[in-house]
């Protein structure tokens, strides 16, 4: 009995991936889409996190991760994400109708065209809302944004049209560096070389494969794993009461070793990334305090206390109003004016003038002296801690009191 086709799966697969992939910028986390970047803000938005450009090191370390663990899965299972996970095949095999063009009649090749400018536009419009919110796209659509529409629509456009498989065969590096990652041991598409002779020469195979190579002749830079060769050779071979001559393998002889030194040590590295990775993230606060000297106050006196003047600048980045509480650490006697309360409406930045007064003892031999400041996100556990320095009043005489 035949093989459930590895087609079908591949079908499901693509199926659940368009599901995400256009369902993602209209789920809300937060208040905001699940991920995009605001172009606008340079702000992050992932799946509940505002990440500011600021910050961006978490977004590096995000990367350096999935890059080890691409390597990884490359290592160990060869093509797989070519031919089951690659934008490029799956919009492939969305607009398959395109793959016998030159074939079809004058009429046919005209609704073929018009079928694949409406995915075109389709597949640019999904990609513009990661950089754009939904709700803005659609009740603020401007030439701009109609411009590169029209760029990246036109870019897809003549890639389904022109290029298709052979970027993948050719121009796609990946193919190129899977020829430098795969070893003995990396699941790859081949034919099982004990069982050549029971070809029939019926190439199926060499017909049904999207990137023309013959599978036959051992392993190609250009396959990507589609595994349409092996269910065209286990339809034919089921006839013959036999089982299929191609199949996924481990290396030719076919002899998986997942514990080999490489995957070990790449695996261990893409650990420590997500873990720095999940460890920057937990450090995310939606809110942003930057705090800078009020130059246009001069430190002073007043009975017997010292003045410093700052300018808090709050950043919330959430849906929902944020209140803080300022207070000093390891100091008893001092004073927060006017207060020591802020409220910030979501996603709003606002700018405070603070004045700080502190015993003038304190700064009787110092210069300056560095005082802790606590921010406290009320109903939260978090505090956000800053460090500024207090100076040190200087009299009209010029010698400091």
């Amino acid at each position: 009995m035949m093989m459930n086709s590895y087609q079908t799966y591949r079908k499901i697969v693509r199926t659940v991936l368009i599901i995400i992939t256009a369902g993602l910028p209209f789920i809300k986390i937060n208040g905001n889409s699940a991920l995009r970047f605001d172009i606008p803000t340079l702000k992050l938005f992932f799946f509940g996190q505002t990440i500011r450009i600021d910050n961006f090191f978490t977004i590096l370390i995000f990367f350096l991760f999935l890059t080890f663990l691409f390597i990884l899965i490359t290592m160990l299972f060869g093509r797989i994400w070519c031919g089951w996970l690659c934008p490029q095949s799956v919009t492939l095999e969305i607009t398959s109708f395109m793959d016998k063009f030159n074939k079809k009649s004058t009429i046919n090749k005209l609704l073929s065209i018009i079928a694949l400018i409406f995915f075109s536009v389709i597949i640019s419009t999904n990609i513009l809302l990661y950089f754009i919110p939904p709700e803005q796209f659609i009740h603020s659509f401007n030439k701009v944004t109609f411009y590169f529409l029209l760029f990246i629509a036109a870019i897809i456009f003549l890639d389904l049209l022109l290029v298709r498989y052979r970027f993948c065969a050719t121009i796609c590096p990946y193919s190129m560096l899977q020829s430098v990652l795969i070893d003995n041991n990396t699941l790859v598409i081949a034919m099982d070389p004990d069982r050549k002779n029971e070809c029939i020469n019926c190439l199926r195979c060499v017909k049904i494969c999207p990137t023309g190579i013959d599978i036959r002749n051992g392993l190609n830079s250009a396959c990507i794993a589609c595994a349409k060769c092996i269910d065209e050779c286990s339809k034919t071979m089921t006839k013959l009461n036999k089982t299929t001559l191609i199949d996924y393998r481990y290396g030719i002889q076919n002899k998986p070793r997942f514990l080999r030194t490489n995957i070990v040590i790449l695996s261990a590295i893409s650990a420590i990334f997500l873990a720095i990775f999940i460890f920057s993230m937990s450090r995310l606060n939606n809110l942003q305090v930057e705090i800078i000297p009020n130059n246009h106050f001069q430190p002073r006196y007043t009975n017997n206390f010292a003045i410093n003047s700052y300018n808090f600048i709050f950043e919330n980045n959430s849906n929902k109003e944020i209140n803080t509480e300022l207070s000093i650490k390891n100091l008893d006697r001092y004073y927060i004016l006017p207060t020591n309360n802020f409220i910030i409406p979501p996603s709003e930045r606002i700018s405070k003038i603070i004045y700080i007064k502190i015993p003038k003892l304190l700064l009787e031999n110092k210069h300056f002296l560095n005082l802790d400041v606590s921010i406290k996100l009320k109903n939260s556990d978090k505090i956000i801690s800053k460090t500024i320095s207090f100076r040190k009043p200087i009299t009209r005489r010029g010698k400091k009191r």
